[in-house]
């Protein structure tokens, strides 16, 4: 219920009834104390003659809790209720406009929760009163004529603080149905699950009367709390003043994995309500090394698992002070732990400064897989996070904080030690400025100078800005060096270009021989030398990557650099699908193609994905080298994640069956040998039924799938194949997943599994075979009589069969020789067509002949040609 105090006022015919009804004359609202406010924001339950007293939320300016009073009218209707009685109990404390507590942060208004105790003649009843302001300041005198009689319209002037409601005191009428004894309770929510030493989110325990109005505790009554030796409820019984809203929550918690039933009873009386919730707890998962956790953001201090920075990678407790750049809006945390396999992590988290949906805290869990592996995300809200804002974390063996900060530069390195130059030749030397996260800063400003030897430079090049991906680049010409002659370079980075603070400063080596070629290396993969004529290829294996973490001798090739220029640049590069981890790295996801490094310095590892032959390139000071090695063929059946299916596009419909081929591959195209065809789910729509497969995958993967066609079977026939997950396959996993189960992201850097297929083959109806066109024979013969002045032609055609239908032309030769079509007419089903044609040339011949045009079953055929007189 909301209502205004005094400033939005009384009608004057209000004011009037009240003064009638003997209730103090109250003047207008402009006659209010200036400011003061009171409005009711909410009012709670009131059990009915209950010790506790209704809660009423109100918002007010300049009021102080200890000049608040209840009169038992609303001061609008009706003079005190004789049929209700209010009491106040409690007012206080106030809640500042915009703190954690205020329930309406956006009105400019304080908040004082007021408590006032209401009898009325039963349950259900309303109660009519009013809280007001009962200010200890005087009344003053409005008089103005400057001493004269008084002839203001307020009355004498009075004192306050007496009880009374003045009219310059502020007020809101309140109404509030009272409810009865406490006759259910309910627990909400009725199930939860919680890891084992940790405890559960809030149960929540809601009281109503028998006409299911929320009600209150009184006296000593309380709501007891039951539940077996092992669960502990954290707050124990709750008390009348607990509940005072009508629901009150509790946590409940134990060492013992299980599922155990909790009970709630009003007043230990079975008869006032009672209700029952589980809690299944489940074991948990406890982190103790920093081995198994990773910190996962777009700029932080923590490097990788165990890494925390500064390349410490040890198996220490996770370090509690974390960098956050103050631009991340999410942090993801990665566990990797075998020991907590199945184990449930459930966080908790604590914004200093930040919120998240709005709330101080929140909770993240996870049920981390058969491997211990699983992660977690937490999101701020976006808006609230400001420099020198943290989080804190807390649970499952982890007390972390991460401190937001904006990113500083904090280094300048140059990308080798040493570089290798011609003599009077130049080198070109690129070098980063970093942040405290190790990520590039674009913008810094950097200057490069010759320090000697063999040659000085007075003066440091100009200041060059960095990049987009913090490198700024600098060309040095030798003009004085010697063979195996040498320079050091100085580096130095500023905040900016108008800083001559130095940040951080940066060295490297210049040396110079002959033909600006480095001293020579060799190669070694997994401590085979790969540069004698009698190295064999096939003689250094590795098996495709299966599980995306190359953590076992098998899954990854060894590099090793012997000899060369330490400290100078070299690039690593692979084909067929191979990809590079460098200096320990182990996740698919971290590897690629080519990488770039320091001879002595980084370290190199070769993951296969696709079988067959690897080309290595190793490139440093101006020499390349190569060297192969072989990735084995796919054997591990528990690999197999993707499936295709094909087939020819036609079939006959008197072919007794048709063949489709599937292939059974793993994530990077491997195909898989002597997977069993009983592991696929194969389904025949159309014309047609699965007659028989092949009982294994051969060496290509494939399977051949014979599909019987119907009798006179005319149409589609498609088949679809599914590989089925769930039998240890990787069928039916999304992207970064191992298993189609997984929930986390067991393998990032694997596409999706595609493992269904479909194939369509069309059956066409049976043709007739064709047969080639005959010849046929065409006779005319011609009559005339005489009596009727007509000349008859007639043709006739053989064979009848072939040629039944066929157009026949009547043409006429004239006297000069030429010939002219005069008559078209079909061939009848006897094999002749005749004309009629009128004897226009007296005595002399009329010539005729016949064509018959081709049929599909016959060829063109010419009569002879007749004389007619």
């Amino acid at each position: 219920m909301n209502s205004s105090g005094i400033k939005r006022g009384l009608a004057v015919s209000a004011i009037s009834a009240l003064a009638v009804a003997g209730i103090p004359a109250l003047a207008s609202p402009a006659s209010a104390e200036t400011g003061d406010v009171i409005q009711v924001q909410s009012v709670g339950p009131a059990r009915n003659g209950g010790t506790e007293g209704a809660l009423v939320v109100l918002n007010v300016r300049n009021v102080t809790p200890a000049n608040l009073k209840v009169i038992g009218t609303d001061l609008t209707n009706s003079p005190n209720n004789a049929n209700q009685s209010v009491q106040l109990v409690a007012a206080g404390p106030v809640v500042t406009s915009g703190t954690a507590n205020d329930t309406t942060p956006n009105d400019g208004l304080d908040q004082i929760t007021v408590r006032v105790r209401v009898t009325t003649p039963a349950a259900g009843s309303t109660a009519n009163f009013a809280i007001f302001e009962d200010d200890a300041e005087a009344n003053p005198d409005t008089d103005t004529d400057g001493g004269g009689p008084d002839t203001d319209t307020d009355g004498p002037a009075q004192p306050n603080g007496n009880g009374t409601v003045e009219v310059d005191e502020a007020r809101a009428p309140v109404a509030v149905q009272t409810s009865g004894p406490v006759a259910s309770v309910d627990i909400t929510p009725a199930n939860q699950t919680a890891p084992q030493g940790t405890a559960s989110s809030a149960y929540t325990v809601t009281i109503r009367d028998n006409a299911g109005r929320l009600t209150q505790l009184s006296g000593a009554e309380d709501i007891e709390l039951n539940a077996p030796g092992a669960v502990t409820i954290n707050g124990g019984d709750i008390t009348a003043d607990e509940i005072r809203s009508g629901s009150a929550t509790f946590t409940a918690q134990s060492g013992t994995p299980g599922l155990y039933t909790i009970e709630a009873i009003a007043d230990d009386a079975p008869n006032n309500g009672s209700d029952t919730a589980t809690l299944d707890v489940v074991g948990g998962a406890t982190f103790t090394n920093a081995n198994e956790l990773d910190v996962v953001t777009g700029a932080d201090s923590w490097n990788g698992f165990g890494d925390q920075g500064a390349g410490d990678i040890t198996n220490d407790a996770p370090a509690d002070d974390i960098s956050v750049r103050v631009d991340q809006t999410s942090i993801r945390l990665d566990f990797r732990s075998p020991a907590n396999a199945g184990g449930t992590v459930v966080l908790t988290v604590t914004g200093n400064g930040v919120t998240f949906g709005g709330k101080n805290s929140t909770t993240v869990s996870t049920v981390l897989d058969a491997n211990g592996v699983g992660s977690v995300t937490i999101t701020p809200d976006a808006g609230t996070i400001q420099d020198t804002d943290s989080i804190d974390v807390v649970g499952s063996g982890l007390d972390l904080d991460f401190n937001f900060d904006r990113a500083e530069i904090t280094s300048v390195e140059s990308a080798a030690d040493t570089y290798v130059s011609a003599i009077d030749g130049n080198v070109t030397i690129p070098v980063t400025v970093l942040d405290q996260f190790g990520l590039p800063v674009a913008g810094a400003q950097v200057d490069a100078r010759r320090t000697g030897p063999s040659n000085i430079d007075a003066q440091p090049q100009a200041r060059k800005t960095t990049d987009a991906n913090g490198q700024a680049t600098f060309t040095f010409t030798d003009v004085n060096a010697v063979p195996n002659g040498q320079d050091s370079v100085l580096f130095q980075v500023f905040p900016d270009q108008f800083s001559n603070a130095v940040v951080d400063t940066d060295t490297a080596t210049i040396r110079y021989t002959t033909d600006g070629v480095g001293r020579d290396f060799t190669i070694s993969l997994d401590n085979t030398n790969t540069g004698g004529s009698a190295y064999n290829p096939a003689s250094v294996t590795t098996i495709p990557l299966t599980d995306t973490n190359a953590n076992t001798a098998a899954e990854f090739i060894d590099v090793a650099i012997a000899g060369g220029e330490t400290g100078a640049p070299v690039t690593v590069s692979v084909d067929n699908g191979a990809l590079i981890l460098k200096n320990g790295e182990t996740r698919l996801a971290q590897g690629s193609a080519t990488e770039t490094g320091v001879i002595g310095t980084d370290t190199f590892d070769i993951i296969g994905t696709k079988s067959g032959l690897v080309t290595l390139t190793v490139t440093s000071a101006g020499r390349t080298k190569t060297a192969q090695f072989t990735v084995s063929p796919q054997n591990d059946q528990s690999q197999a994640r993707n499936v295709s299916v094909s087939g020819p596009a036609e079939a006959e419909a008197d072919d007794e069956q048709v063949t489709f081929t599937a292939v059974v591959t793993d994530a990077f195209g491997n195909p898989i040998q002597g997977f069993f065809a009983g592991n696929l789910n194969v389904q025949v729509s159309g014309p047609g039924e699965l007659q028989d497969t092949d009982a294994v995958s051969n060496a290509q993967g494939q399977i051949k799938l014979n599909v019987r066609l119907d009798d006179d079977a005319v149409g589609p026939v498609t088949i679809r194949v599914q590989g089925v997950p769930g039998f240890g396959f990787q069928f039916g996993a999304q992207a970064n997943r191992i298993n189609a189960g997984d929930t986390t992201d067991t393998g990032p850097g694997l596409s999706a599994s595609s493992n269904v297929a479909e194939a369509t083959v069309n059956v066409k109806e049976d043709v007739p075979d064709e047969t080639d066109p005959v010849d046929i024979n065409a006779v005319a013969s011609g009559s005339n009589r005489a009596s009727d002045g007509y000349d008859r032609v007639r043709v006739d055609v053989t064979p009848v069969d072939a040629a039944a239908g066929a157009a026949v032309e009547l043409w006429k030769i004239n006297k000069e020789g030429k010939e002219r079509r005069v008559k078209t007419k079909a061939l009848n089903d006897r094999g002749f067509v005749t004309w009629l044609r009128v004897d226009n040339n007296g005595n002399r011949n009329s010539r005729y002949f016949a064509v018959v045009r081709p049929t599909e079953t016959s060829n063109e055929g010419t009569s002879n040609t007749v004389r007619i007189r």
